[in-house]
């Protein structure tokens, strides 16, 4: 029942997020750059609903489909995406931060907003997470998502771009 929104919800993390999330039976909100992944995690990955970053609002989005606040965000990207969704946190909300794509070619240090404000007057977590820390989990990971993706709850696509030139 938890409102949880991930950003970069198109990329190979923020869909495993989106779906694990439903598998668990939260309300899941994708957070993406353009219509054609928008489209494909809204319907293909039946996200309960999508936001277009580069179209649309997020801060407003957001408030529109989590009233109540966003209980869990899973943050991939930081910067003006993240401000917009941790702006809108519930009362003890979660933030797991994996990335922050908007960082990660900047030449010069990023302003904006401090979060500290809305973590501490929602009395919301911050943690960091890196795969590696839960690597004696690994097992029973491979065997609940083995079992996902057999019976269809979970879905699995790969990019794949042809020749060594084309790699950067």
């Amino acid at each position: 029942g938890d409102n949880v929104v991930g950003s970069a919800a198109s990329g190979a993390v923020g869909q495993l997020v989106g779906q694990l999330a439903k598998i668990a039976g939260c309300n899941v909100i994708g957070i993406a750059g353009g219509n054609e992944k928008c489209k494909y995690i809204k319907e293909i990955l039946n996200f309960d609903a999508v936001i277009n970053y580069k179209d649309e609002d997020v801060y407003r989005k957001i408030k529109e489909y989590c009233p109540g606040g966003v209980n869990v965000y899973f943050d991939n990207v930081g910067g003006k995406i993240s401000d917009a969704v941790i702006s809108n946190i519930a009362p003890f909300g979660r933030i797991g931060v994996c990335g922050v794509i908007s960082q990660y070619n900047a030449t010069e240090m990023e302003t904006g907003m401090r979060i500290q404000r809305a973590v501490l007057t929602n009395q919301a977590s911050v943690e960091g997470f890196l795969v590696f820390r839960f690597e004696q989990k690994y097992t029973t990971a491979r065997k609940k998502m083995a079992t996902w993706l057999n019976n269809g709850k979970l879905i699995w696509k790969e990019d794949i771009v042809n020749g060594l030139d084309n790699a950067p």
